[in-house]
């Protein structure tokens, strides 16, 4: 009861078990919304964790690789660059070493670019990518904030939403 909605992110294989989740909680009187996540191919498959395939390739090493080179802003907005837009919502992108350095890159460059301290209306500009409910679609909202030929958003905004 103190939330507006609750927002379920999902493993697509476990869709079964977050529909009756969904409907449990419907039951009681809450407001669901079901999101898949897909998961990221490595060399074009994806297959379980069982196979191993994913060696090296674990978000803890990737953190712990990224922030040798980078500050904690430039690492949690490259991360959010290339697992929310550059790979986007789909499965169909597999796992590239060098996009991820790319997104890391462009982060420090936003980071450091010349933008305004305030966005002139961040509730308006944050409410366009809602739809019919109230969470923000972060592929929809990452695209449209961070598109390369856009303008950076303002500092206030960047840094509550993807910092």
């Amino acid at each position: 009861p103190d939330f507006d909605e609750v927002v379920l992110l999902y493993d697509r294989e476990m869709d079964p078990d977050y529909q009756l989740l969904a409907r449990v909680l419907s039951a009681r009187g809450v407001s669901v919304r079901r999101v898949p996540i897909g998961r990221v191919p490595i060399d074009g498959a994806i297959r379980s964790a069982r196979h191993g395939d994913w060696r090296g390739l674990e978000a803890s090493t990737l953190i712990d690789a990224a922030a040798a080179e980078h500050g904690t802003d430039v690492l949690r907005l490259g991360m959010r660059l290339y697992f929310i837009a550059a790979l986007g919502p789909g499965q169909s992108q597999s796992f590239r070493e060098e996009q991820l350095r790319q997104s890391l890159r462009r982060a420090a460059r936003l980071l450091n670019a010349d933008r305004p301290a305030q966005a002139p209306d961040p509730t308006g500009q944050l409410a366009r990518h809602r739809g019919d409910h109230a969470y923000v679609d972060p592929y929809r909202l990452t695209t449209s904030l961070l598109a390369k030929y856009r303008p950076a958003p303002a500092s206030d905004l960047l840094a509550a939403v993807f910092l």
